[in-house]
C-alpha cells in the first residue's frame, strides 16, 4: 500500500514539474475595502512618497502594472523601453551588453520604410560633447523621429529640458555607456507618468497594486502550499516539493521539527539559517522566499531544484569530465563569492550540497552551518573530509585556532578533486587508515589525514587540475589559493577556457541537463523520522515558542516576481487563471 501511495505521489510531482501553465488551487483572499482603505491610509502616513510614481515604479510589481497600464493605453513601445532598461540595469556580464544592443536595435536606431537600418551607433553608447540635449535627443524622440521610440504629441522640448540639471558623466570601465539609456528613461518615463499615471491611479490596476502589497505583509501559513513527494531529510525535519496554492508557483519547503531542535539544544542553529538565508540573493545560491511557524515546526520555503544534486550525480556517473567538472565548480565559486562578500563563510561545502534545476544550472544549497565571520570564529563544522585542517588545528594550550572564510576554498579543493576522480581526497581508502588507524577508528584517520596527508593524484588530473586542487588544498590558510580573494582562483589557468563575464550573466549552456524524472531517492529510501521518546516527551514552553517569534519573513522581490509572473501568464493566456479546486475523496471512494 505505501509503495501505490509513494507512486501516486511521484507521478503528481512529475505532472505539475513539467506542466508550464499554473495551476492554483486557491483564490487571493484580498482585504476588504475598508481594511484596504486604512492600509493605504497608514502607508501615506508613514511615507508621503509611498504613492508617488518613483517610488512605485521602483519596484517589480508596480512598474509591471504602471506599464501594463500603459502598454493597453496607446503607448507600449514606450512602455516596453522603460521595462527593457529596467532589466539592464541589473544585468550582469555580457548578458549586460547583449541587452543594450537589444535595446539600441529595438528602440533607438534609425530605420526608414522599405530600407535596411543604417544609423550608426557610436556616439549613442557615450555621452555627446558640444551638442545640446535637445539637439542630441531630438533625432530619437521627438514626433518627427524615425525610431521606434518617438514621442507623439509630447511636450519634447519641455521634457528633454528635465536633463539640463542632470549630471551623465561617462562610466567607467563599462563596454556600454548606461548614461544614454539612463538620459532617455528618465524623459520616457517622465512623458508616461505625465500621460497616464493620473489615468492609472483612477484604474483596477493601481487597486491591485496595493491590495497585493496588503498580501505581502501577512505571513504566510501551512494552508497557503500544497505539499508533494518527499525529496530529501535534514537533522530535523523532512525536504518536500510545494506548490503556492495561490500562484501554483513551485518551490522546496524545508521543514524543522521543534522539539528535535530543542533537544539538539540547535535554536540557534536554526536562527542563524533563517538569518543569513534571508541576507543573500544570488543565482548561484539556493535563496529564501518565505519563512513561517506553527506551534509544532519552522518552515524555510525555497527555489526549488528538481534536477537532484551533484552527489547524486556523481553516484550514477562514477566521475565528471573535465568541462563538466570546470562548469559545475564555476558556478559554485560565484555561490561562494557571494556568501564571501557579505562575510558569510559557508562551512558546508560538498557535492550533495550543489543542487541541479531542470536545465542543469547548479546553486550551493544548504545554509545551516553558515554563519557571519567573526574574529574568534572556531569549531568543526559541516561533513568531516571536507573540513579544513583550520578547522582542527589547536594552539599550544589545546585551544582551538581561530579560522575565517579561506575554510570554504580547501572544501572546494576537495569538490574540484572529486568532481574528477568520483572522491574526495580524505575519504579515499587510503585516508581511512591514515595513521595506522583501522577501520573502526576511521573518524580518527581522516582528521588526521587532512592535517597531514597530500593528496594523490591519478591519471584523471592533468597539470593544470594537479596545480589547482594541490593549491586549494593547501594546509595553509595564509598560502591557500584563494587567501587573497576569488580572483586569484578564478585567474587559475585551469578555468583557462571560463568566460566569467558569460558564467556569470547565466549564457553558458550546463555540460548536461538532467533526466525529466525525479532525481532524488525513492521516499522509502529517504524515510522519515521515528516518533523517538525523547522528542515525544519533549515540551515546549512558551519561552521556547517566544524564540522564534522573529521567523515570519517575505521576501519582497521573490513574492513580487511570483505576482508579476502569475498575472504575464493570464496576459498570454488571453484571461484570468482560476484556480483548480482539488476533488474532495467521499467515503465511498476510500
Amino acid at each position: 500500500m505505501e509503495e501505490l501511495q509513494d507512486a501516486i505521489e511521484d507521478a503528481q510531482y512529475m505532472n505539475a514539474m513539467h506542466d508550464d501553465t499554473p495551476k492554483p488551487t486557491k483564490a487571493w483572499v484580498f482585504p476588504s475595502d475598508e481594511q484596504l482603505h486604512e492600509f493605504m491610509d497608514a502607508l501615506s502616513a508613514k511615507d508621503p512618497d509611498e504613492q508617488n510614481a518613483e517610488r512605485l515604479c521602483s519596484n517589480p510589481l508596480g512598474l509591471y502594472l504602471f506599464t501594463r497600464f500603459c502598454r493597453e493605453n496607446g503607448d507600449q513601445v514606450q512602455a516596453e523601453f522603460v521595462l527593457d532598461v529596467a532589466a539592464f540595469k541589473v544585468a550582469l556580464g555580457r548578458g549586460k551588453e547583449d541587452l543594450a544592443s537589444v535595446i539600441w536595435e529595438s528602440y533607438l536606431r534609425e530605420a526608414s520604410e522599405g530600407n535596411p537600418k543604417t544609423s550608426s551607433q557610436p556616439d549613442l553608447f557615450r555621452f555627446p560633447t558640444n551638442t545640446t540635449l535637445p539637439e542630441h535627443y531630438h533625432c530619437y524622440l521627438s514626433e518627427e523621429s524615425p525610431c521606434a521610440l518617438r514621442l507623439t504629441g509630447a511636450p519634447y522640448t519641455e521634457l528633454v529640458g528635465l536633463l539640463q540639471n542632470r549630471e551623465f558623466g561617462a562610466v567607467d570601465n563599462e563596454p556600454i555607456g548606461r548614461n544614454v539609456f539612463d538620459a532617455v528613461e528618465l524623459i520616457v518615463f517622465k512623458y508616461l507618468t505625465d500621460k497616464h499615471m493620473d489615468g492609472f491611479k483612477e484604474s483596477e490596476l493601481y487597486i491591485k497594486y496595493f491590495k497585493f502589497l496588503y498580501l505581502q505583509r501577512k505571513p504566510v501559513t501551512e494552508d497557503d502550499f500544497t505539499l508533494f513527494r518527499v525529496l530529501g531529510r535534514g537533522g530535523f525535519g523532512l525536504v518536500n516539493g510545494c506548490k503556492k496554492c495561490t500562484t501554483g508557483k513551485l518551490y522546496a519547503m524545508k521543514m524543522m521539527n521543534k522539539k528535535r531542535v530543542k533537544m539538539k539544544k540547535s535554536e540557534e542553529l536554526c536562527l542563524n539559517e533563517r538569518r543569513i538565508l534571508a541576507m543573500v540573493e544570488s543565482p548561484f545560491v539556493v535563496c529564501l522566499k518565505y519563512s513561517f511557524t506553527t506551534d509544532s515546526d519552522l518552515f524555510l520555503i525555497l527555489d526549488l531544484m528538481t534536477g537532484g544534486d551533484l552527489g547524486f550525480h556523481l553516484g550514477n556517473r562514477g566521475r565528471f569530465t573535465s568541462a563538466e567538472a570546470k562548469y559545475f565548480a564555476a558556478r559554485t565559486l560565484l555561490g561562494i563569492a557571494h556568501l564571501h562578500e557579505h562575510s558569510i563563510v559557508y562551512r558546508d561545502l560538498k557535492p550533495e550540497n550543489i543542487l541541479m534545476d531542470e536545465f542543469g544550472f547548479t546553486k550551493i544549497s544548504d545554509l545551516g552551518l553558515a554563519c557571519q565571520v567573526v574574529p574568534h570564529l572556531t569549531g568543526t563544522c559541516g561533513t568531516r573530509g571536507y573540513w579544513a585542517p583550520d578547522m582542527l588545528r589547536r594552539d599550544s594550550k589545546g585551544k582551538r585556532i581561530p579560522y575565517n572564510q579561506t575554510v570554504d576554498w580547501f572544501s572546494f579543493g576537495c569538490v574540484i578533486y572529486e568532481f574528477l576522480c568520483g572522491v574526495s581526497p580524505f575519504r579515499t581508502e587510503q585516508a581511512k587508515t591514515w595513521g595506522g588507524y583501522e577501520k573502526k577508528d576511521k573518524d580518527k584517520a581522516i582528521d588526521r589525514a587532512t592535517l597531514e596527508m597530500d593528496p594523490v593524484f591519478d591519471d584523471y588530473f592533468d597539470d593544470e587540475a594537479r596545480d589547482i586542487c594541490f593549491r586549494l588544498l593547501d594546509k595553509d590558510p595564509l598560502t591557500r589559493l584563494g587567501a587573497n580573494g576569488v580572483q586569484e582562483i578564478m585567474d587559475h589557468p585551469w578555468f583557462g577556457t571560463i568566460n566569467w563575464d558569460d558564467m556569470i550573466s547565466e549564457r553558458v549552456e550546463p555540460p548536461f541537463k538532467p533526466k525529466k524524472d525525479i532525481n532524488a531517492a525513492s521516499q522509502q529510501e529517504i524515510g522519515g523520522f521515528s516518533d523517538d521518546k525523547a522528542s515525544r516527551n519533549a515540551v515546549l514552553t512558551s519561552e521556547d515558542q517566544a524564540v522564534y517569534s522573529d521567523w515570519d519573513w517575505t521576501s519582497p522581490s521573490a513574492f513580487q516576481e511570483e505576482i508579476v509572473e502569475f498575472m504575464r501568464a493570464e496576459e498570454i493566456l488571453g484571461g484570468p487563471i482560476t484556480p483548480i479546486v482539488p476533488r474532495q475523496t467521499c467515503c465511498c471512494c476510500m
